[in-house]
């Protein structure tokens, strides 16, 4: 019995000592993991006990202040607001004596927001560059600084973050930025916001607030549409020395402060073979870019009679959209290095915004040089106006004009109608789908496609824009050395007349009354 029970003993307490030895192995590799982990973090190296970075959150704790009391009207889409938006203190301040200029003219709600971290402050800005409560300049400033630094990525981000604010309460219709003086990031950020939104920007350079001082005289319409106007520009060379390298320097001499011709088209050969110094001038000419220069040589000169030149000149040009204009250049034309800005600042307000409002004509076109005579043939022109401005007039100019391109398809249709009456002679009247206006032109006029334009303008009231700014000055000299092909005998100049000089700097638009077109 004995060894019967300590048998069973034996058998009972086998199980247990397994399980004693089961948990101290276990017990001893939780105790080596943890020795192990200990040594590790003791013995790692030392940047994994420098303190993680934290990202400061982004918030803007003064722009609601001023976004709260904004006009209703900034939650429409279509307003007259417009945001110059800045980080560094450079550009604000450049900005800054365009956006004071532009707020004294009351075409627009001028809108200033400073953005970056908490380096910088609007009152501060205020009241070092004279902006504060006191000034004369009606702008309403937001502060978009955050309440911490930040590093140049997120100074981007939080730029980004301010933009969807001022988008959702101004709904602004164009974003003036400086980005000469910008940081490369930033301006980045803000070109991308304003992508993003929809918001049409404008870039200006160093010397906006003298070169573009006739820009703070727009309204929010033509300053939405800044950047949509392109022109193409046609000139139809004659066959002899340098004429056309002096239009050529003169174009590439211009200021185009941004903004260039789409598309330079040179006819050329029209009439006899190409003179060797004229061929060298265009094939040295590369501006704005050699594939956007075009030349047109024709195979079949048109004929000598006017049907064939006119066709000839209306055919060379249609509009691709309704934003593209062209402006027709006679070889013997100079231009002022100013010429781009008032055919720039014309468009904008007569073409885009709709100027002036509740007006009974309609303009086609805007012309750099004033007429020699009247439609009859008489002269000189004078537009007998009482003090300096500009003025309208039904002809269209035959040496340096601009056409709009609705109004440039409405005359070719018109013109289509008109040759198809003058090549079938046999269509009866009665058939006519229009009624011939009545128009009595001198002999130079009936010689060419002017007769036709002419014809069009009065009986759809049209005009054109004629500069007058009451001095020596103008934007573009015909020079009488021969007459061009395109102008026929309408291109000789008296003496007097060309001794009038080029304009030469902005101060032109100061002779229009209170800045106003007609």
């Amino acid at each position: 019995e004995r060894r019967k029970r300590s048998s069973s003993d034996a058998i009972i307490s086998l199980p247990r000592i397994r399980r004693n030895r089961r948990t101290s192995l276990c017990i001893a590799a939780v105790i080596v993991l943890g020795l192990y982990y200990l040594l590790n973090l003791v013995t790692e190296p030392g940047d994994s006990r420098e303190p993680k970075t934290v990202t400061p959150r982004i918030r803007f704790p003064y722009l609601y202040s001023s976004l709260s009391t904004t006009s209703a009207a900034g939650l429409r889409s279509w307003n007259q607001n417009v945001l110059f938006v800045a980080v560094d203190f450079k550009a604000a301040g450049r900005l800054a004596v365009t956006a004071c200029e532009m707020s004294k003219h009351n075409r627009v709600q001028v809108h200033f927001a400073l953005l970056g971290d908490s380096s910088v402050r609007v009152d501060y800005f205020q009241n070092l560059s004279g902006l504060g409560p006191e000034s004369d300049c009606m702008i309403t400033f937001h502060d978009g600084t955050t309440m911490a630094q930040l590093t140049l990525p997120l100074l981007g981000k939080a730029v980004k973050y301010a933009m969807v604010h001022l988008h959702r309460f101004l709904h602004p219709q164009v974003m003036f930025i400086d980005t000469e003086n910008e940081n490369p990031v930033v301006s980045k950020a803000l070109k991308e916001a304003a992508g993003s939104s929809g918001i049409p920007m404008i870039e200006l350079p160093d010397n906006a607030a003298d070169k573009l001082r006739w820009m703070t005289r727009l309204g929010s319409q033509s300053l939405r549409a800044w950047n949509r106007p392109k022109v193409e520009i046609f000139i139809r060379c004659d066959t002899h020395h340098g004429n056309l390298e002096r239009l050529l320097r003169s174009l590439q001499n211009a200021d185009y402060f941004g903004i260039t011709p789409s598309r330079i088209t040179i006819e050329v050969g029209t009439t006899s073979p190409l003179h060797p110094f004229t061929e060298a001038s265009i094939e040295g000419f590369n501006w704005p870019s050699r594939d956007r220069i075009g030349i047109r040589y024709p195979i079949f000169p048109p004929g000598s009679d006017s049907v064939s030149q006119a066709i000839h000149h209306v055919q060379s040009f249609y509009p691709a959209d309704k934003d593209t204009s062209v402006l027709f250049l006679d070889p013997n034309v100079e231009l002022s290095p100013y010429y781009f800005h008032w055919l720039y600042y014309a468009t904008l307000e007569y073409l885009y915004a709709g100027y002036p409002e509740g007006a009974d004509y309609e303009l086609y076109g805007i012309s750099l040089t004033a007429p020699k005579t009247f439609l009859n043939g008489t002269g000189p022109f004078n537009p007998n106006l009482a003090e300096a401005g500009a003025y309208l007039y039904a002809a269209p100019s035959t040496e340096a004009a601009l056409f709009f391109p609705q109004t440039w398809k409405q005359f070719f249709t018109y013109f289509q109608w008109r040759i198809h009456e003058i090549l079938m002679p046999t269509l009866r009247s009665s058939e006519r789908n229009f009624t011939l206006p009545d128009v009595t032109p001198s002999a130079e006029f009936t010689s060419s496609w002017l007769l036709y334009f002419t014809e069009f303008a009065k009986a759809t009231g049209s005009l054109m824009l004629y500069p007058n700014f009451g001095s020596d000055e103008i934007l573009a000299i015909c020079h009488s050395e021969r007459p061009s092909a395109a102008n026929y005998k309408m291109s000789s100049r008296s003496p007097g007349q060309n001794e009038q000089r080029l304009i030469q700097g902005m101060a032109m638009l100061d002779s229009l009354p209170g800045w106003n077109l007609p």
